[in-house]
């Protein structure tokens, strides 16, 4: 249970990250926050499910796997909420974040256990 956790709070400082680097995190951007963060959160949460990630702490092929998926299956949702279309380089820049973030955390949580 605590690896869902986990996995929900660095995913949110992702989310956090970009808004902060783009110079968008506001109160008024509360709602997209979410818009972003919940799509992304429910990819990554089906994606360890369908690779048995969430018995396992770290396999770097997986995570990569996973957060590329939940990366990209996060943002196509987004743009259908925000029906706006996106970029396919803001979908690679965001897929390798996510990478870097997935590796890192679960590397992280890989030392402490």
């Amino acid at each position: 249970m605590m690896i869902y956790l986990y996995d929900a709070l660095w995913i949110l400082i992702l989310v956090v990250f970009g808004f902060i680097f783009h110079r968008t995190l506001s109160v008024e951007s509360v709602g997209r926050l979410l818009i972003t963060y919940i799509p992304i959160l429910l990819s990554w949460y089906f994606g360890i499910y369908a690779t048995n990630l969430h018995k396992e702490k770290f396999s770097f092929l997986r995570i990569v796997l996973v957060a590329s998926f939940a990366s990209a299956m996060g943002i196509v949702i987004r743009s259908h909420i925000l029906q706006k279309t996106v970029t396919p380089l803001f979908v690679e820049v965001m897929s390798l974040i996510t990478i870097i973030f997935a590796l890192t955390f679960r590397g992280i949580l890989m030392l402490i256990k």
